[in-house]
C-alpha cells in the first residue's frame, strides 16, 4: 500500500520521499553506531579502570618492600641515608591506599579488604619505626630482638594475603571486562557493517523504484511517440502514476485521438463519389466578323491558285 502511494505521488514528492527515507536511515545508522561506540568506550573504560586498580595494588606492595629495604639498611649500617626509601615509601603507600579506596568505591568486597588492609599497613610501619628507633637509641641488638620476634613478618604475611585476594578479584574482573570489550567491539563492527549494507540496499531499492516510476512512464511516452511517427495513429499510453508524467500521457492520448479523428474524417471525405462537372455552352451568336473575313480571304487565295494552274 505504501509502495502504491509512493508510485502515485508527484515527481517532486517522490524525490523528497526517497531523500527523506535515505536520510532517516543514515541518521538511524549514525545513532546506533554512536550508541554502540559509546558502550564500547564504557567497556574499555572499565578495562582501564581495572588496570589502574592493579597498578595501585602493585604500588602498595612495592612501597612496603622499599620500606623494609630502607629499614634493613639502617639497622645494619646505622646511617640515616639508608632511610630514604623508608621515608618516601610511607607517604606513597598511604596515597596508594587512598587511591584504591576511591577506585573500588563501587565494589563492597574490595572496600572491606581495604578496611582490613589499612590497620595492617599502619602496624607494619609502626613495627619498622620501632626497630629504627631502637637501633638509634639502644643499638643493633635491641632492634634485632624485635625483628627476630617475627611480629613484622606476620603482619607482612597478612598484608600480602589481602593484597593477593584483591589482585585475584581484579584479575577476574579484568578477564571478564576484556572478554566483554572484545565481544562488544566485534558486535559493533558487525552491526555497523550490517547497517551499512542495509543502508546501501535500501538506497538502491529506493533509487530503482524512483527511477522506474519516472523513466518507465517516460519510456512509454517515447515509444508511443515513435510509433505514431511511423504511422501507428491508434497508439495510446497507459501510465499508472498520478504525477506530471500522467498529465502528459493524458494530453498525449487526447492529441492522438484528435489526430485519429482528423485522419478518419479525411479518409471518409476521400471515399465519397464525386459529381461530374458539366461545361456550360455559350449561346451561338453566328460567326464573328473576324472569322468571316478569314474565310473570304481563304476562298480568294484558293481561287487564284486554281487559276494559275490552268494557265500553265
Amino acid at each position: 500500500m505504501k509502495l502504491l502511494s509512493f508510485v502515485t505521488q508527484s515527481i517532486g514528492r517522490k524525490i523528497i520521499s526517497a531523500f527523506t527515507a535515505t536520510l532517516v536511515l543514515m541518521m538511524a545508522l549514525a545513532w546506533i553506531s554512536y550508541s554502540s561506540i559509546g558502550e564500547l568506550r564504557s567497556t574499555s573504560h572499565w578495562v582501564s579502570h581495572t588496570h589502574e586498580v592493579l597498578g595501585q595494588l602493585e604500588r602498595v606492595s612495592s612501597e612496603l618492600k622499599d620500606a623494609e629495604t630502607g629499614q634493613r639498611g639502617y639497622l645494619i649500617t646505622g646511617e640515616d641515608r639508608y632511610l630514604e626509601p623508608y621515608n618516601s615509601a610511607r607517604t606513597s603507600a598511604e596515597e596508594a591506599v587512598a587511591n584504591l579506596r576511591d577506585l573500588t568505591s563501587d565494589n563492597p568486597a574490595q572496600q572491606k579488604r581495604i578496611d582490613e588492609l589499612t590497620p595492617l599497613i599502619d602496624a607494619k610501619f609502626a613495627e619498622l619505626q620501632e626497630t629504627i628507633d631502637l637501633r638509634r637509641t639502644e643499638g643493633f641488638e635491641a632492634s634485632r630482638e624485635v625483628v627476630l620476634s617475627d611480629r613484622g613478618k606476620a603482619t607482612m604475611d597478612d598484608i600480602r594475603t589481602i593484597l593477593d585476594e584483591m589482585v585475584a578479584e581484579e584479575q577476574a574482573l579484568l578477564e571478564s571486562r576484556e572478554a566483554k570489550s572484545a565481544d562488544m567491539a566485534s558486535w559493533v563492527f558487525s552491526l555497523i557493517a550490517l547497517l551499512s549494507v542495509l543502508a546501501l540496499v535500501v538506497s538502491v531499492v529506493v533509487g530503482v523504484i524512483l527511477t522506474r516510476s519516472i523513466s518507465g512512464p517516460v519510456g512509454k511516452l517515447s515509444e508511443a511517440a515513435a510509433r505514431m511517427k511511423n504511422g501507428h495513429y491508434d497508439t495510446t499510453v497507459e501510465v499508472d502514476t498520478n504525477d506530471e508524467i500522467s498529465t502528459l500521457a493524458t494530453s498525449f492520448n487526447q492529441m492522438v485521438g484528435q489526430i485519429k479523428d482528423a485522419i478518419q474524417e479525411a479518409e471518409a471525405q476521400k471515399s465519397r463519389p464525386r459529381r461530374p462537372r458539366t461545361r456550360r455552352r455559350r449561346p451561338s451568336a453566328g460567326p464573328r466578323p473576324g472569322a468571316r473575313s478569314f474565310r473570304a480571304a481563304s476562298r480568294r487565295c484558293s481561287a487564284r491558285w486554281s487559276g494559275s494552274r490552268r494557265g500553265t
